[in-house]
């Protein structure tokens, strides 16, 4: 087969399947939402069958939400090895990412419900007037649709002041009033922070291709902050941006970036001594906070449905030069946890049989071979009195 030919099929695929998940997305859209958005825009009735469609073939359609993490998770391995893919130019695999970025960023966030609280903590600022930190939006249930579509209602703003800021962006430009104007702009808003974060891991790496794999097209990553678009990728974007500015000698910008998104989340808090070391050192630190993360998240006792948690690691992992062997196996713990998502896809409720039981041990096990890789027992000695310098 010729290098055309290849570089065609390759290109064909990565659009290809953001497409469709694109299209899948929408399969998932909640009724409330649907009729919400179809009073005000009569041509959307024309879909109102993908509903009911939905709710009786939904075994089926978790199998095609399985064939399709599986085609990522293939690509994703395949881009992990860069010396399959000379044939392919970086401009073109920007290129590719960026549409890419977009039709994942733009699809419906049918695993999660936290993108609308975003919204409405928003509303609730621009629209209400009211302190979100302190009032809960359930206040607003009987006089606000949108409510009816976020989660954890009952509870005042649970994010940092970075995160509310955000929201409220689309807000401002397009008023509490247009659901489908906020919620494409937050969504895109997303893709653009995504694609820039990724393009600066790329100058951070020295240009190492293999961010196409282990950032634009990971499964875990494009259904957690893309799809369902939490606001860990909000952290996680303004702590890379921060660290390209660490790299670059560029201090003030880079405490602004960091501070910015500790504002978000807080966890990014744990990386503080980064701001202080050494470049020589930095990846060595990024690896202990990687492990320092995970331990921190099994001692919290997470389940399985806040596997979105294990983002986090991606303020460090990309920047920690870990080995190809380690990628492969962090990109099976990602695939671990959006298996998990299966029984809920499939039967509408969480808590029914997992579709690979006991994944915990298949954690641990990855878990523990990564650390075996990464410790490189000869050499961990001089590389633990060069951190000591």
């Amino acid at each position: 087969m010729s290098k055309n030919i290849k570089e065609k099929i390759i290109i064909f695929l990565l659009i290809l399947i953001p497409v469709l998940l694109f299209v899948f997305s929408y399969f998932w859209i909640d009724y409330g939402l649907f009729l919400m958005v179809a009073d005000g825009h009569p041509f959307l009735n024309h879909f109102k069958e993908i509903i009911p469609f939905r709710d009786s073939h939904r075994p089926i359609l978790a199998n095609v939400y399985l064939v399709l993490l599986l085609a990522l998770f293939g690509l994703q391995i395949f881009l992990l090895f860069t010396k399959r893919f000379k044939f392919l130019s970086v401009k073109k695999l920007f290129l590719v990412a960026g549409i890419a970025t977009f039709f994942f960023s733009l699809a419906y966030p049918f695993l999660s419900r936290d993108l609308f609280t975003y919204l409405f903590s928003a509303k609730m600022v621009l629209f209400y007037h009211v302190n979100p930190f302190v009032t809960p939006p359930m206040n607003y249930l009987s006089t606000d649709l949108w409510v009816g579509m976020a989660r954890n209602i009952q509870f005042p703003y649970a994010y940092g002041p970075t995160s509310l800021v955000y929201s409220l962006i689309p807000m401002i430009f397009f008023s509490g009033k247009r659901f489908i104007l906020n919620f494409l702009g937050y969504k895109l808003m997303n893709a653009v922070l995504f694609y820039l974060a990724g393009f600066l891991l790329y100058k951070i790496n020295d240009r190492d291709k293999k961010v196409f794999a282990f950032w634009f097209f990971n499964p875990f990553l494009i259904m957690e902050l893309l799809v369902n678009a939490h606001n860990d990728l909000l952290m996680i974007g303004l702590f890379i941006i921060s660290v390209y500015f660490l790299f670059k000698e560029k201090r003030v910008k880079a405490w602004l970036f960091f501070i910015t998104s500790v504002l978000t989340k807080y966890a990014s808090a744990v990386a503080l001594p980064v701001m202080f070391l050494g470049k020589k050192n930095k990846p060595l630190y990024f690896k202990l906070l990687s492990l320092f993360s995970i331990i921190f998240l099994l001692v919290q006792k997470i389940r399985y449905v806040l596997g979105w948690y294990y983002t986090w690691l991606y303020m460090f992992l990309p920047l920690a030069k870990l080995k190809i062997q380690s990628w492969v196996l962090i990109s099976m713990i990602g695939m671990l946890f959006l298996i998990d998502y299966y029984p809920f896809v499939k039967w509408g409720f969480w808590g029914a049989t997992p579709l690979i039981p006991h994944s915990k041990w298949l954690f641990f096990f990855f878990l523990a071979l990564i650390i075996i890789i990464e410790l490189d027992l000869p050499n961990l000695r001089k590389k633990i009195k060069s951190f000591a310098k």
